[in-house]
């Protein structure tokens, strides 16, 4: 379990044990929000007025959902349909891979997971969903 999503759910105070309910490697969650932060960031990092990234976490079902909003202009229609593709940027030469969201893609979907890109009321939206796992799971180590 990452100390990074251990402190953001034990802060939500919902009743879950989720140090015993994530099962994922540290790296591979720390590194799916550190690209959808670096994203934001971006997303905000020229636009006039005030500028904010946001975190939201919270419990639907049977699921826990970090959302990642930026005051940014938002994704164009035309781009909503490409932006997770491997190697799709929109970012100028030299400040961005397009691998980072195809990358976060692969590890929600590694852990069960899902990443969606959603609009809330004109703000790019990155909501990663992980479910919860409600046992206890042992495992051995080779």
């Amino acid at each position: 379990m990452t100390d990074l999503f251990k402190s953001v759910c034990d802060a939500t105070d919902t009743g879950h044990q989720f140090p015993h309910s994530l099962l994922a490697p540290k790296q591979s969650l720390g590194r799916n929000a550190r690209f959808r932060f670096q994203n934001a960031f971006d997303a905000v990092a020229d636009e006039p007025g005030e500028r904010w990234e946001r975190l939201d976490v919270a419990v639907r079902e049977n699921a826990l959902l970090f959302s990642v909003t930026d005051s940014g202009p938002g994704v164009p229609g035309e781009l909503k349909i490409r932006i997770m593709e491997p190697f799709f940027t929109t970012k100028d030469v030299g400040k961005g891979t397009g691998l980072g969201l195809s990358l976060s893609t692969a590890i929600a979907e590694e852990h069960g997971g899902k990443l969606e890109l959603t609009d809330e009321a004109g703000h790019t939206c990155f909501c990663l969903t992980l479910p919860i796992i409600s046992e206890k799971r042992q495992y051995a180590v080779k």
